[in-house]
């Protein structure tokens, strides 16, 4: 992910915050829906960054309240805060679903 950022002129910080919020869903669905398969998709749409995160298990994605103390609990208020837009798309047939993230450039690395 992060030789693609740099070639797409990204920095670093952008990169991280892809790597972030990839590494949230990923672990989401893997925990939350117990999929036989995952797919993540990374790529340059203009000047953001979109991910997507296909499952084919069972499981709703719901951002829900961070509980004081908790340990757990953060990975989706990471991605509504990172991403400049999300969404869930269910799948077409049968069971799971496809998060799709988006991150501005500006908003992501700080450049104007």
């Amino acid at each position: 992910m992060l030789e693609a950022f740099a070639e797409w002129d990204f920095s670093s910080a952008a990169a991280q915050d892809a790597a972030l919020i990839a590494t949230e869903l990923v672990t989401n669905a893997i925990i939350h829906a117990r999929p036989t398969a995952i797919t993540l998709t990374i790529a340059r749409r203009g000047e953001s960054v979109e991910l997507r995160v296909t499952d084919d298990g069972h499981g709703k994605v719901e951002l829900k309240p961070v509980i004081a103390g908790a340990v757990t609990g953060r990975g989706l208020r990471f991605l509504d805060e990172l991403a400049a837009h999300w969404a869930v798309e269910p799948a077409a047939i049968g069971p799971g679903k496809t998060v799709v993230a988006r991150l501005p450039r500006s908003s992501v690395d700080g450049d104007a």
